[in-house]
């Protein structure tokens, strides 16, 4: 045999761009907005899971050089609605 004609029929990974990058921090945004600011109880503590949901998304689907600016941003976004 000469060399391996093997072929994938389709891509293992569908392309994910920065539309799927902003969407994700969108929800992050709007997550973290409702959890800090509506859902807190009378020790002032609030849910965190929810949001980050949305980063482990973002760390699963996306590729690693879209990836890092997803979570800068929305570490900032995180920082800035905790003041």
């Amino acid at each position: 045999m000469h060399g391996s004609r093997w072929k994938l029929r389709r891509p293992t990974e569908s392309a994910r761009g920065w539309a799927s990058a902003l969407l994700l921090i969108a929800l992050f945004s709007a997550l973290v907005a409702v959890n800090r600011l509506l859902c807190v109880n009378a020790f002032q503590d609030t849910a965190f899971w929810p949001a980050n949901g949305a980063l482990v998304v973002a760390m699963l689907i996306l590729p690693a050089r879209r990836c890092v600016p997803v979570l800068a941003l929305c570490l900032s976004i995180n920082v800035v609605l905790d003041l």
